[in-house]
């Protein structure tokens, strides 16, 4: 797997539907990376917000981390990353439909040893 997209979020079941509309219109293929939702003790509807797109990415997982720190849910997120390059986006964020060819581009132009 390329890589694995992390969105850590706390409250924002509305805003993150946004980032995760998004995120679905990729022309990356969707078989070639994974989405990790990481919900940090929200209290709306978060949880049933994220899973309604579960269905868009065939590698999707969703987890509760109750820590509610942002240091502890991006944690989280790491380490049940499958992907060999960490991609974290805010929930509040709207993607360009090229944002992960872009970074796969940079990734395989810039590589780190």
């Amino acid at each position: 797997m390329e890589f694995s997209v992390i969105i850590c979020t706390y409250n924002r079941a509305n805003i993150l539907s946004k980032c995760l509309t998004s995120l679905s219109k990729q022309y990356f293929p969707k078989d070639h990376y994974e989405v990790i939702i990481v919900n940090n003790n929200s209290t709306d509807n978060t949880e049933e917000m994220a899973l309604s797109f579960a269905e868009l990415w065939p590698h999707f997982q969703y987890i509760m981390e109750t820590n509610q720190w942002l240091s502890q849910a991006r944690n989280t997120g790491s380490r049940l990353a499958n992907g060999n390059l960490l991609v974290f986006l805010d929930d509040d964020v709207i993607i360009p439909e090229t944002y992960l060819d872009r970074v796969a581009y940079i990734h395989s132009k810039f590589r780190f040893p």
